[in-house]
């Protein structure tokens, strides 16, 4: 199996930090949840016992981006969209506003206008002796 593995990333982590802030933890701040992908031992300590031999990596693909806030773009159809359907009026682009600073900050672009966005995948793969 594989999983998305940055939920601690600055895309996700500021957009966790922001949403508990003081300005918007009443609106928003029963969306931010634990992670759901576990670190590598705890799949490890579930699984082992299971299968005659376990493989657990980890890989990061650079995601290229392209435009002015290409994180924000890129979180806007996963981790961002329960947030703004959350808002209503004024307060989606505010929130979006807000958001698309500290992305700027974390990801800047580089010179020739592209943004890197590292995007952390979780790999297990278990064997059976019938494998």
């Amino acid at each position: 199996m594989q999983m998305p593995n940055n939920f601690s990333a600055p895309s996700h982590a500021t957009l966790y930090e922001l949403a508990q802030s003081d300005k918007w933890l009443d609106k928003l701040g029963e969306l931010v949840r634990p992670a759901p992908v576990h670190n590598s031992e705890w799949y490890y300590d579930l699984l082992s016992p299971l299968v005659e031999k376990l493989n657990i990596w980890e890989t990061t693909y650079y995601q290229v981006l392209n435009g002015k806030n290409a994180v924000l773009e890129w979180t806007r159809s996963t981790a961002l969209r329960p947030f703004l359907q959350a808002l209503e009026g004024d307060d989606v682009s505010k929130f979006e506003e807000e958001y698309a600073e500290l992305l700027i900050e974390a990801y800047p672009q580089r010179e020739d206008g592209s943004t890197l966005y590292p995007f952390s995948r979780l790999f297990i793969v278990g064997h059976t002796s019938e494998d």
